[in-house]
């Protein structure tokens, strides 16, 4: 849990998450902390496997980006979840 004196610099600084592939609801990660999944919308035709999920990196975004409903719990955010953008 991150200290009060941390997530008030962080609003201070106007600290936000970001529309990225980690983000998203269409991203698909083995673990909270991993940098590569899947994107479970867009693929693409491997020249020795077929069709296959498209890699997703969690600093990546396309066009199809929406947010993850459950994002807080998807990467772990704990109490930074009041980062999150209001709607």
């Amino acid at each position: 849990m991150p200290d009060k004196q941390k997530l008030a610099v962080y609003t201070t600084v106007d600290m936000k998450i970001v529309r990225s592939c980690g983000s998203c609801a269409h991203g698909k990660f083995p673990r909270p902390d991993a940098h590569w999944g899947e994107c479970q919308v867009s693929t693409y035709d491997h020249t020795k496997h077929g069709t296959r999920p498209l890699p997703a990196h969690v600093i990546f975004v396309c066009r199809k980006w929406t947010i993850h409903p459950d994002l807080a719990i998807k990467r772990g955010l704990g109490e930074y979840a009041t980062l999150l953008p209001r709607t």
